[in-house]
């Protein structure tokens, strides 16, 4: 398993987290980050945690909790990996806005990466990001990707057309950022 970070960990989905599931995806803004557009209640919330909680190399979602107090923060997943091309695409999200903003994101990122190239073995993750959602680009740029392309209109946000921009990391790019963080985290310490 991945290392916790500092402020952030993974875990599995568990049938109690349908509740808090429930609540985030009330939020427009979280809906539309995951791309939602029709409600989804408790009981479709217990399914899909039913169905997403199982170890699975093919559908590896996680819980993002707070390593201080054990709190949900967020949803995260590395989906459709390829066993021959060993690439998958992440996604994640903060739940609650009161986490958005805080750098819990990009340590989330981090600890997605991670898993996906140390456990998973896989040699490329890619994100598409909407192009409002500065957050997420950060959050992929964190992890050492690169924008690698814009699908332009490719999405409705309540009926308005939004770009989305595709972001890549390999792994070798991301032992690289890797390698980097940690230089400066020793130099911060001296």
């Amino acid at each position: 398993m991945v290392t916790p970070g500092k402020r952030v960990a993974l875990r599995a989905l568990e049938p109690e987290d349908a509740d808090v599931v429930y609540t985030w995806f009330q939020e427009d803004y979280f809906r539309d980050m995951f791309g939602y557009r029709y409600p989804v209640g408790r009981g479709g919330w217990r399914d899909w945690i039913d169905r997403h909680g199982k170890p699975s190399y093919h559908d590896a979602t996680f819980m993002l909790y707070s390593t201080e107090d054990g709190a949900a923060l967020g949803l995260g997943a590395l989906r459709n990996p390829g066993s021959e091309d060993r690439s998958a695409e992440v996604s994640l999200a903060l739940g609650d806005i009161s986490n958005r903003g805080l750098g819990l994101g990009r340590e989330a990122a981090l600890l997605m990466a991670e898993f996906g190239f140390h456990v998973m073995g896989l040699r490329r993750i890619y994100a598409w990001v909407l192009a409002q959602n500065l957050p997420a680009a950060a959050a992929c740029q964190a992890a050492g990707a690169v924008q690698e392309g814009i699908a332009r209109k490719a999405r409705l946000i309540n009926g308005t057309p939004a770009d989305a921009v595709l972001y890549g990391v390999l792994a070798e790019e991301f032992a690289e950022r890797m390698r980097v963080l940690h230089r400066q985290s020793d130099t911060s310490q001296v």
